[in-house]
Protein backbone atom coordinates (compact mmCIF):
# COMPACT_ATOMS: atom_id res chain seq x y z
CA UNK A 1 0.00 0.00 0.00
CA UNK A 2 0.89 3.60 -0.60
CA UNK A 3 4.38 2.43 -2.89
CA UNK A 4 2.83 4.78 -5.81
CA UNK A 5 4.59 8.20 -7.17
CA UNK A 6 2.45 8.16 -10.20
CA UNK A 7 0.21 11.23 -8.96
CA UNK A 8 -2.71 9.50 -7.96
CA UNK A 9 -2.03 7.64 -4.55
CA UNK A 10 0.26 9.38 -2.39
CA UNK A 11 3.49 6.90 -1.37
CA UNK A 12 2.75 6.17 2.02
CA UNK A 13 5.54 4.36 2.49
CA UNK A 14 7.83 8.01 2.84
CA UNK A 15 6.11 8.03 6.23
CA UNK A 16 7.57 5.63 9.35
CA UNK A 17 4.97 2.87 9.53
CA UNK A 18 2.96 3.83 12.82
CA UNK A 19 1.96 6.89 10.62
CA UNK A 20 1.24 4.69 7.58
CA UNK A 21 -0.49 2.60 9.31
CA UNK A 22 -2.75 4.91 10.98
CA UNK A 23 -3.67 6.70 7.73
CA UNK A 24 -4.71 3.00 6.55
CA UNK A 25 -6.88 2.65 9.70
CA UNK A 26 -8.40 5.68 9.43
CA UNK A 27 -9.41 5.26 5.71
CA UNK A 28 -10.92 1.77 6.91
CA UNK A 29 -13.04 3.06 9.87
CA UNK A 30 -13.95 6.69 9.11
CA UNK A 31 -13.25 6.88 5.59
CA UNK A 32 -10.27 9.77 5.92
CA UNK A 33 -9.30 9.62 1.91
CA UNK A 34 -5.19 8.67 2.05
CA UNK A 35 -4.45 11.48 0.13
CA UNK A 36 -5.59 14.16 2.68
CA UNK A 37 -4.55 12.43 6.03
CA UNK A 38 -1.02 12.44 4.71
CA UNK A 39 -1.04 16.43 3.59
CA UNK A 40 -2.55 17.32 6.95
CA UNK A 41 0.17 14.93 8.59
CA UNK A 42 2.92 16.90 6.62
CA UNK A 43 1.71 20.38 7.85
CA UNK A 44 0.88 19.36 11.27
CA UNK A 45 4.57 18.16 11.79
CA UNK A 46 5.68 21.23 10.45
CA UNK A 47 3.58 23.03 12.70
CA UNK A 48 4.83 21.67 15.69
CA UNK A 49 8.45 22.40 14.94
CA UNK A 50 10.58 25.40 16.77
CA UNK A 51 10.16 28.34 15.12
CA UNK A 52 13.92 28.95 13.94
CA UNK A 53 14.10 25.46 12.97
CA UNK A 54 15.54 25.04 9.43
CA UNK A 55 16.59 22.28 6.72
CA UNK A 56 19.91 22.88 4.17
CA UNK A 57 20.36 20.88 1.26
CA UNK A 58 23.58 22.01 -1.20
CA UNK A 59 24.15 24.89 1.11
CA UNK A 60 20.42 26.11 0.90
CA UNK A 61 18.06 26.50 3.86
CA UNK A 62 14.40 26.09 3.75
CA UNK A 63 11.82 26.77 6.74
CA UNK A 64 9.41 23.72 7.38
CA UNK A 65 6.66 25.94 6.05
CA UNK A 66 4.08 23.84 4.10
CA UNK A 67 0.82 25.25 1.90
CA UNK A 68 -1.68 22.86 1.27
CA UNK A 69 -4.39 22.80 -0.23
CA UNK A 70 -7.41 19.77 -0.10
CA UNK A 71 -9.37 19.04 -3.14
CA UNK A 72 -12.53 17.48 -2.00
CA UNK A 73 -16.31 17.62 -2.22
CA UNK A 74 -18.02 19.44 0.49
CA UNK A 75 -19.40 16.87 3.17
CA UNK A 76 -16.88 14.41 2.96
CA UNK A 77 -15.28 15.11 6.66
CA UNK A 78 -12.97 17.40 6.61
CA UNK A 79 -13.06 18.52 9.73
CA UNK A 80 -13.36 15.29 11.45
CA UNK A 81 -9.74 14.64 9.61
CA UNK A 82 -8.73 17.68 11.23
CA UNK A 83 -9.70 17.31 14.56
CA UNK A 84 -7.50 13.69 14.34
CA UNK A 85 -4.80 14.43 12.29
CA UNK A 86 -4.39 18.30 14.35
CA UNK A 87 -5.52 17.20 17.46
CA UNK A 88 -1.73 17.36 19.15
CA UNK A 89 -1.27 20.84 18.20
CA UNK A 90 -5.03 21.65 19.11
CA UNK A 91 -4.03 20.66 22.32
CA UNK A 92 -1.28 22.68 22.86
CA UNK A 93 -3.23 25.78 21.43
CA UNK A 94 -5.58 24.89 24.16
CA UNK A 95 -3.03 25.19 27.23
CA UNK A 96 -2.55 28.52 25.42
CA UNK A 97 -5.85 29.41 26.97
CA UNK A 98 -5.35 29.45 31.21
CA UNK A 99 -1.66 31.84 30.07
CA UNK A 100 -1.07 35.82 29.22
CA UNK A 101 0.31 34.69 26.05
CA UNK A 102 -0.94 36.70 23.40
CA UNK A 103 -0.17 34.28 20.41
CA UNK A 104 -1.77 30.98 19.15
CA UNK A 105 -0.57 28.50 17.45
CA UNK A 106 -3.90 28.32 14.95
CA UNK A 107 -6.11 30.70 13.48
CA UNK A 108 -9.22 30.27 10.89
CA UNK A 109 -9.65 33.81 10.39
CA UNK A 110 -6.61 36.79 10.23
CA UNK A 111 -5.60 39.88 8.96
CA UNK A 112 -2.15 39.66 7.41
CA UNK A 113 -0.89 42.12 10.51
CA UNK A 114 -2.93 40.16 12.97
CA UNK A 115 -0.84 37.04 11.35
CA UNK A 116 2.52 38.68 12.01
CA UNK A 117 1.85 40.01 15.32
CA UNK A 118 0.33 36.27 16.16
CA UNK A 119 4.49 35.20 15.32
CA UNK A 120 5.61 37.36 17.97
CA UNK A 121 7.45 35.90 21.07
CA UNK A 122 5.46 32.55 19.48
CA UNK A 123 7.95 29.06 19.59
CA UNK A 124 5.78 27.44 17.07
CA UNK A 125 4.45 29.79 14.68
CA UNK A 126 0.84 29.74 13.38
CA UNK A 127 -0.98 27.11 11.65
CA UNK A 128 -3.93 28.38 9.35
CA UNK A 129 -7.14 26.83 8.21
CA UNK A 130 -9.23 27.69 5.59
CA UNK A 131 -12.14 25.43 4.87
CA UNK A 132 -12.38 27.07 1.88
CA UNK A 133 -9.11 28.49 0.27
CA UNK A 134 -11.05 30.35 -2.69
CA UNK A 135 -12.44 32.50 0.68
CA UNK A 136 -8.85 33.85 1.00
CA UNK A 137 -7.80 34.94 -2.41
CA UNK A 138 -11.52 36.83 -2.32
CA UNK A 139 -10.09 39.01 0.49
CA UNK A 140 -6.50 39.22 -1.05
CA UNK A 141 -8.55 40.84 -4.16
CA UNK A 142 -10.70 43.19 -1.35
CA UNK A 143 -7.48 44.92 -0.83
CA UNK A 144 -6.02 44.54 -3.92
CA UNK A 145 -4.21 48.18 -3.65
CA UNK A 146 -2.62 47.19 -0.69
CA UNK A 147 -0.35 44.81 -2.10
CA UNK A 148 -1.83 42.25 0.55
CA UNK A 149 -1.22 38.99 -1.57
CA UNK A 150 2.28 39.71 -2.31
CA UNK A 151 3.04 40.27 1.54
CA UNK A 152 1.45 36.82 1.91
CA UNK A 153 3.41 35.25 -0.76
CA UNK A 154 6.28 36.50 1.18
CA UNK A 155 5.39 34.80 4.19
CA UNK A 156 6.11 31.56 2.31
CA UNK A 157 9.78 32.07 3.24
CA UNK A 158 9.23 32.42 6.61
CA UNK A 159 12.38 34.95 7.91
CA UNK A 160 12.25 38.58 9.65
CA UNK A 161 9.35 40.65 8.98
CA UNK A 162 8.42 44.29 9.29
CA UNK A 163 5.18 46.23 9.62
CA UNK A 164 4.61 49.42 8.49
CA UNK A 165 2.46 51.84 10.22
CA UNK A 166 1.69 55.19 8.97
CA UNK A 167 1.54 56.83 12.52
CA UNK A 168 3.89 54.72 14.57
CA UNK A 169 7.70 53.21 14.24
CA UNK A 170 7.62 50.45 12.21
CA UNK A 171 6.84 46.83 14.12
CA UNK A 172 9.93 44.27 13.14
CA UNK A 173 8.98 40.88 13.64
CA UNK A 174 12.26 38.66 14.05
CA UNK A 175 10.74 35.60 12.23
CA UNK A 176 7.37 34.06 11.39
CA UNK A 177 6.43 30.77 10.34
CA UNK A 178 2.81 30.22 8.82
CA UNK A 179 1.64 27.25 8.08
CA UNK A 180 -1.52 26.91 5.63
CA UNK A 181 -3.95 24.32 5.46
CA UNK A 182 -6.81 24.41 3.52
CA UNK A 183 -9.50 22.81 0.99
CA UNK A 184 -10.71 23.27 -1.76
CA UNK A 185 -14.26 21.93 -3.64
CA UNK A 186 -13.33 20.81 -7.20
CA UNK A 187 -15.67 22.95 -8.82
CA UNK A 188 -14.19 26.30 -6.92
CA UNK A 189 -10.51 25.42 -8.32
CA UNK A 190 -11.13 27.97 -10.80
CA UNK A 191 -11.69 30.66 -8.80
CA UNK A 192 -9.11 29.55 -6.77
CA UNK A 193 -5.83 29.52 -9.13
CA UNK A 194 -7.22 31.87 -11.45
CA UNK A 195 -4.83 33.30 -14.38
CA UNK A 196 -3.18 35.96 -12.40
CA UNK A 197 -2.29 33.12 -9.35
CA UNK A 198 -0.73 30.92 -12.09
CA UNK A 199 1.67 32.94 -13.11
CA UNK A 200 2.52 35.11 -10.33
CA UNK A 201 4.04 32.37 -7.65
CA UNK A 202 1.03 32.13 -5.46
CA UNK A 203 -0.17 28.96 -7.65
CA UNK A 204 3.20 26.96 -6.96
CA UNK A 205 3.06 27.73 -3.58
CA UNK A 206 0.39 25.22 -2.65
CA UNK A 207 1.23 21.53 -2.37
CA UNK A 208 -2.22 20.05 -4.16
CA UNK A 209 -4.16 16.90 -3.73
CA UNK A 210 -7.27 15.51 -5.18
CA UNK A 211 -8.97 12.26 -3.05
CA UNK A 212 -7.30 9.13 -3.97
CA UNK A 213 -10.59 6.76 -4.00
CA UNK A 214 -13.91 8.64 -4.46
CA UNK A 215 -16.06 5.53 -5.40
CA UNK A 216 -18.83 4.54 -2.70
CA UNK A 217 -18.05 2.18 0.39
CA UNK A 218 -19.97 1.17 3.06
CA UNK A 219 -19.05 2.73 6.32
CA UNK A 220 -17.23 0.34 8.79
CA UNK A 221 -19.16 -1.56 11.31
CA UNK A 222 -16.06 -0.66 13.65
CA UNK A 223 -14.66 2.24 15.85
CA UNK A 224 -11.54 3.54 15.25
CA UNK A 225 -8.72 2.80 17.60
CA UNK A 226 -7.99 6.10 19.77
CA UNK A 227 -5.12 4.04 21.10
CA UNK A 228 -3.10 4.55 17.66
CA UNK A 229 -3.34 8.39 17.92
CA UNK A 230 -2.38 8.63 21.15
CA UNK A 231 0.71 6.55 20.88
CA UNK A 232 1.83 8.61 18.08
CA UNK A 233 1.21 11.51 20.02
CA UNK A 234 3.18 10.38 22.88
CA UNK A 235 6.00 8.47 20.93
CA UNK A 236 6.51 11.21 17.64
CA UNK A 237 4.56 14.68 18.27
CA UNK A 238 5.68 15.15 22.05
CA UNK A 239 9.66 14.49 20.96
CA UNK A 240 9.16 16.74 17.94
CA UNK A 241 7.40 19.51 19.92
CA UNK A 242 10.75 19.54 22.33
CA UNK A 243 13.17 19.87 19.81
CA UNK A 244 15.20 22.78 20.23
CA UNK A 245 15.19 24.93 17.05
CA UNK A 246 18.36 23.93 14.80
CA UNK A 247 19.79 23.22 11.09
CA UNK A 248 19.44 19.82 9.88
CA UNK A 249 21.54 19.77 7.11
CA UNK A 250 21.46 16.86 3.86
CA UNK A 251 24.44 14.28 3.73
CA UNK A 252 26.85 14.62 0.77
CA UNK A 253 25.09 11.49 -0.91
CA UNK A 254 21.82 13.12 0.13
CA UNK A 255 23.13 16.37 -2.20
CA UNK A 256 24.11 14.46 -5.12
CA UNK A 257 20.51 12.44 -5.28
CA UNK A 258 19.05 16.19 -4.94
CA UNK A 259 20.71 17.14 -7.54
CA UNK A 260 20.28 15.05 -10.18
CA UNK A 261 16.72 14.92 -9.40
CA UNK A 262 16.49 18.39 -9.97
CA UNK A 263 18.26 18.62 -12.31
CA UNK A 264 15.92 15.49 -14.79
CA UNK A 265 12.56 17.23 -13.31
CA UNK A 266 14.03 20.95 -14.81
CA UNK A 267 15.08 19.07 -18.01
CA UNK A 268 11.69 17.48 -18.32
CA UNK A 269 9.65 20.75 -18.09
CA UNK A 270 12.13 23.43 -18.94
CA UNK A 271 9.88 24.61 -22.29
CA UNK A 272 6.65 24.72 -20.39
CA UNK A 273 6.59 27.60 -18.09
CA UNK A 274 3.31 26.58 -15.38
CA UNK A 275 5.21 23.05 -14.88
CA UNK A 276 8.73 24.97 -14.59
CA UNK A 277 7.92 27.10 -12.14
CA UNK A 278 6.28 24.38 -9.81
CA UNK A 279 9.54 22.55 -10.62
CA UNK A 280 11.32 25.91 -8.82
CA UNK A 281 9.30 25.60 -5.84
CA UNK A 282 9.47 21.68 -5.68
CA UNK A 283 13.06 21.91 -5.53
CA UNK A 284 12.68 24.26 -2.30
CA UNK A 285 9.67 21.72 -1.31
CA UNK A 286 11.72 18.88 -1.47
CA UNK A 287 14.19 20.44 1.15
CA UNK A 288 11.60 21.14 3.48
CA UNK A 289 9.77 17.38 3.28
CA UNK A 290 13.23 15.96 3.48
CA UNK A 291 13.95 17.73 7.19
CA UNK A 292 9.66 17.18 7.86
CA UNK A 293 10.40 13.55 6.89
CA UNK A 294 13.85 13.05 9.10
CA UNK A 295 12.01 14.55 11.64
CA UNK A 296 8.79 11.95 11.67
CA UNK A 297 11.57 9.04 12.02
CA UNK A 298 12.67 10.39 15.37
CA UNK A 299 11.89 7.07 16.75
CA UNK A 300 15.00 5.15 14.02
CA UNK A 301 17.65 6.71 16.55
CA UNK A 302 17.81 5.79 19.89
CA UNK A 303 17.78 8.02 22.80
CA UNK A 304 20.56 10.28 24.33
CA UNK A 305 20.29 11.15 27.98
CA UNK A 306 16.47 9.55 28.42
CA UNK A 307 15.99 12.25 25.96
CA UNK A 308 14.52 11.61 22.09
CA UNK A 309 17.26 12.44 19.84
CA UNK A 310 17.49 13.59 15.75
CA UNK A 311 20.55 13.59 13.96
CA UNK A 312 21.20 17.16 12.43
CA UNK A 313 22.65 14.94 9.65
CA UNK A 314 19.28 14.42 6.92
CA UNK A 315 20.54 10.98 5.35
CA UNK A 316 20.10 9.80 1.89
CA UNK A 317 17.02 7.39 2.05
CA UNK A 318 15.31 10.39 3.61
CA UNK A 319 15.61 12.61 0.78
CA UNK A 320 14.88 10.27 -1.81
CA UNK A 321 11.58 9.39 0.12
CA UNK A 322 10.96 13.64 -0.19
CA UNK A 323 11.75 13.71 -4.09
CA UNK A 324 8.93 10.84 -4.80
CA UNK A 325 6.51 12.94 -2.53
CA UNK A 326 7.67 15.99 -4.73
CA UNK A 327 7.01 13.88 -7.76
CA UNK A 328 3.53 13.01 -6.46
CA UNK A 329 2.99 16.26 -5.67
CA UNK A 330 4.05 17.18 -9.45
CA UNK A 331 1.75 14.22 -10.72
CA UNK A 332 -1.53 16.24 -8.51
CA UNK A 333 -0.79 19.68 -10.22
CA UNK A 334 -1.09 17.81 -13.86
CA UNK A 335 -3.95 16.86 -12.72
CA UNK A 336 -5.06 19.81 -11.86
CA UNK A 337 -4.41 21.37 -14.72
CA UNK A 338 -6.54 19.23 -16.58
CA UNK A 339 -9.37 19.58 -14.69
CA UNK A 340 -8.79 23.46 -14.90
CA UNK A 341 -8.39 23.49 -18.81
CA UNK A 342 -11.55 21.72 -19.31
CA UNK A 343 -13.50 24.29 -17.25
CA UNK A 344 -11.71 27.55 -18.83
CA UNK A 345 -12.75 26.67 -22.22
CA UNK A 346 -15.06 23.43 -23.17
CA UNK A 347 -16.59 24.75 -25.91
CA UNK A 348 -13.05 25.81 -27.32
CA UNK A 349 -11.95 22.47 -26.37
CA UNK A 350 -14.67 20.58 -28.07
CA UNK A 351 -14.44 22.54 -31.16
CA UNK A 352 -10.37 21.72 -31.96
CA UNK A 353 -10.68 18.07 -30.83
CA UNK A 354 -13.75 17.55 -34.00
CA UNK A 355 -11.35 19.94 -36.43
CA UNK A 356 -8.30 17.18 -35.28
CA UNK A 357 -6.50 20.37 -35.18
CA UNK A 358 -2.34 19.81 -34.48
CA UNK A 359 -2.02 23.33 -33.53
CA UNK A 360 -4.24 22.23 -30.41
CA UNK A 361 -2.16 19.52 -29.42
CA UNK A 362 0.93 21.44 -29.46
CA UNK A 363 -0.68 24.36 -27.56
CA UNK A 364 -2.37 21.90 -25.28
CA UNK A 365 1.22 20.24 -24.75
CA UNK A 366 2.75 23.57 -23.85
CA UNK A 367 0.32 23.94 -21.07
CA UNK A 368 0.61 20.25 -19.44
CA UNK A 369 4.36 19.53 -20.04
CA UNK A 370 3.57 16.65 -22.44
CA UNK A 371 2.79 15.59 -26.31
CA UNK A 372 -1.12 14.53 -27.01
CA UNK A 373 -2.03 12.22 -29.93
CA UNK A 374 -5.69 13.71 -30.81
CA UNK A 375 -6.72 9.82 -29.89
CA UNK A 376 -5.40 10.67 -26.34
CA UNK A 377 -6.75 14.11 -26.39
CA UNK A 378 -10.20 13.07 -27.38
CA UNK A 379 -10.16 9.99 -25.26
CA UNK A 380 -8.97 12.58 -21.69
CA UNK A 381 -11.83 15.26 -23.14
CA UNK A 382 -14.77 12.81 -24.72
CA UNK A 383 -16.90 12.28 -20.80
CA UNK A 384 -15.88 15.59 -19.29
CA UNK A 385 -17.03 17.76 -22.39
CA UNK A 386 -20.64 15.97 -22.19
CA UNK A 387 -20.94 16.82 -18.59
CA UNK A 388 -20.11 20.30 -18.95
CA UNK A 389 -22.20 23.46 -20.50
CA UNK A 390 -19.66 23.60 -23.59
CA UNK A 391 -21.41 27.12 -24.46
CA UNK A 392 -20.16 28.81 -21.72
CA UNK A 393 -18.44 32.02 -22.51
CA UNK A 394 -14.94 31.47 -22.60
CA UNK A 395 -14.15 35.40 -23.15
CA UNK A 396 -14.14 35.51 -19.33
CA UNK A 397 -12.52 32.32 -18.34
CA UNK A 398 -9.15 32.09 -20.89
CA UNK A 399 -5.14 31.39 -20.35
CA UNK A 400 -2.55 32.39 -21.37
CA UNK A 401 -0.86 30.20 -24.75
CA UNK A 402 2.28 30.89 -26.32
CA UNK A 403 1.33 31.48 -29.72
CA UNK A 404 3.27 29.00 -32.38
CA UNK A 405 6.23 31.24 -34.37
CA UNK A 406 6.15 34.15 -32.04
CA UNK A 407 7.71 35.26 -28.48
CA UNK A 408 4.60 37.28 -27.00
CA UNK A 409 2.32 35.57 -25.30
CA UNK A 410 -1.35 35.73 -26.66
CA UNK A 411 -4.84 35.80 -25.37
CA UNK A 412 -6.76 32.78 -27.17
CA UNK A 413 -10.46 33.68 -26.82
CA UNK A 414 -12.59 32.18 -29.71
CA UNK A 415 -10.58 29.34 -30.41
CA UNK A 416 -7.24 28.13 -29.34
CA UNK A 417 -5.77 27.64 -32.88
CA UNK A 418 -6.41 31.21 -33.36
CA UNK A 419 -7.08 30.92 -37.43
Amino acid sequence: MGNSSDGIEFPLDAFPNQISELIAHYEDRLKFDRNASALAVLVHTASILEMGTSFEIMGMKQPPIIWANIIQDSGTAKGHLMDNYMAYLFEQNKNLENTDAMHTYYTTNFTLEGLLKKNINNPKGVMIYKDELSSLVKGFSNYNASGVKEDMMNLWNGGPQVIARSNDAPLRIPNVKPNMLGATQPEKVINLFSDESLTDGFTPRFLNCEVFDSSYSKRSREKADKNLLKLINYRINAPLWNLQAQTYIASKEADEHWLDWSDARRKTYWNFKQYKMYQSKLDSYATRLSGILHALHINDYEKQDSKSYLPTEIPLHIVEKATKVCDFFMGQYERMLNNLSVQRFPNAIQKELNKMNPKFQALYGQLNGRKYTNGELVTHFKDYCKEQNVHKNILKNTILFKKEGERKQTRYTKTLSDE
